[in-house]
């Protein structure tokens, strides 16, 4: 189950499903993962470091391990540049069964603290 702010859009693919806020640059987007990843101590930093090597203008922010029900996910948050715009991104790993799905969470960098709230609130609601 997704809960999404009252005010935002949604749209659902085959594997994701992805909630937008005010405007385009503003979104959730939830997929699923093919195979399992566990989560551990290890998993945020390897986590950054791929992405790291993918993003424009990376840069770690934070990175650890938090509880979602009964298991724990990895959490990146960062910032990077997405077609020369400022954004800032809160990403979960959560392991379930033999998949593992990804919460992305992204704003512009100016924006990001505001819209904290919103982005913590989806991700504590979500259940699988």
């Amino acid at each position: 189950a997704l809960n999404k702010p009252a005010d935002w859009g949604a749209r659902v693919t085959l594997t994701a499903i992805e909630l937008t806020g005010a405007t385009s640059d503003i979104f959730c987007k939830v997929e699923a993962l093919d195979g399992t990843y566990p989560v551990n101590k290890e998993t945020p930093e390897n986590i950054s470091n791929s992405l790291s090597q993918s993003l424009s203008k990376y840069q770690k922010l934070s990175a650890g391990v938090v509880p979602h029900g009964y298991t724990s996910a990895a959490v990146v948050e960062f910032t990077c540049n997405v077609e020369g715009k400022s954004m800032r991104c809160r990403q979960y790993l959560i392991p379930r069964r033999n998949r593992a799905y990804r919460v992305s969470c992204w704003a512009p960098s100016a924006d990001f603290p505001g819209l904290q709230p919103v982005f913590d609130d989806i991700f504590n609601k979500l259940k699988f």
